[in-house]
């Protein structure tokens, strides 16, 4: 469980009147808008990999998924409609942000000593990761619902 701190999954519930392939084109065209190139894409998933090194978060920081490095979008039947599952991977952003945080560390251990340092190295790293998790968590579920549903 501990690969939620970099995971975000969710699912939406598809509209009857929408097929598969409206979903995963929907999807596909929305990846393209984020600057996420899709890998792989069949009639009922896609998926996209996009390391931060080669699309750096300063280019792209208004985007919903600027922080996530992978991702994967299943269309999957259930009892009371079919659902749209999603796991969108941040661990790159983890790592950079975990680097800015030692960074920190370094710089105030040796002008102020390690006791010091650790607080705001806890701090820099949860302003950093947190803030854009808490981010993400609000702004990405609406905007695949909006891109399900075709609005």
């Amino acid at each position: 469980m501990i690969d939620n701190i970099w995971h975000l999954r969710g699912s939406v519930e598809l509209p009857p009147d929408v097929t598969d392939a409206i979903t995963i084109e929907r999807l596909e065209e929305f990846l393209v808008k984020q600057a996420k190139p899709v890998r792989n894409d069949t009639n009922s998933s896609i998926t996209f990999y996009s390391p931060l090194w080669e699309n750096p978060l300063i280019a792209n920081n208004g985007l919903v998924l600027a922080m996530y490095d992978q991702g994967n979008f299943r269309i999957e039947p259930a009892p009371e409609g079919r659902h749209l599952r999603y796991d969108l991977r941040s661990l790159h952003g983890l790592m950079f942000c975990l680097a800015g945080a030692l960074l920190f560390l370094v710089f105030v251990g040796f002008f102020r000593g390690f006791a010091a340092a650790v607080p705001v190295c806890l701090f820099v790293f949860g302003w950093l990761y947190g803030g854009n998790m808490l981010l993400a968590w609000v702004r990405i579920p609406s905007a695949i619902r909006n891109v399900v549903r075709g609005s």
